[in-house]
């Protein structure tokens, strides 16, 4: 009951500050600009955990935080992006930024008509079948497609495609558990 209660805190919170984001772009321009901001520090957060711990921590002052992110970050994001960054530290929201970073590249690509989809190969995609990929799903979807490509070399051959909550399995390795589930 508890995790439900600050699951839906953190989407709440999550979606105001993202709506937030939204608002003060003022431009296509802006748009672009905060994603791209928004994701480099996103990055950051992820290469270097323990830099997130730090924003999170508690008895670590408001100021140094902030003087910490604006050293860090200056020149390298918008100032409205470190405003932002300041004002989640100001309130205590540190805990919901991958939270708000995803609510706005979902917001983002709905806005474009871009559909991100991952793939899964057992080797490396060429750009020509990327290509081949990126036309069929578009003309399935009438969507932009982006592709986030990775390989897996246990799917032993084909590709798994994942899109939004569905998922196209054309691994060997799943018709080989499907052939010996039905065998069983």
């Amino acid at each position: 009951m508890k995790e439900d209660l600050a699951f839906n805190k953190l989407i709440l919170v999550s979606q105001r500050y993202c709506d937030a984001l939204f608002e003060i772009s003022k431009s296509d321009e802006d748009l672009n600009s905060f994603k791209h901001d928004l994701n480099v520090v996103e990055e950051t957060f992820k290469e270097n955990k323990e830099f997130l711990d730090v924003m999170e921590h508690p008895t670590i002052s408001k100021t140094d935080k902030k003087d910490i992110l604006n050293a860090v970050f200056e020149g390298k994001v918008s100032q409205n992006i470190l405003n932002f960054l300041n004002l989640l530290i100001d309130r205590n929201r540190m805990f919901a930024f991958f939270a708000i970073v995803h609510l706005f590249n979902n917001k983002f690509n709905e806005k474009r008509n871009i559909m991100c989809v991952e793939v899964v190969s057992s080797i490396e995609i060429d750009d020509e079948i990327k290509n081949r990929l990126i036309r069929k799903l578009e003309a399935i979807y009438q969507k932009n497609v982006c592709l986030d490509v990775s390989t897996d070399k246990d799917i032993i051959a084909g590709m798994i495609l994942k899109i939004g909550d569905n998922v196209i399995d054309g691994s060997v390795r799943t018709k080989l558990e499907k052939m010996k589930r039905q065998l069983i």
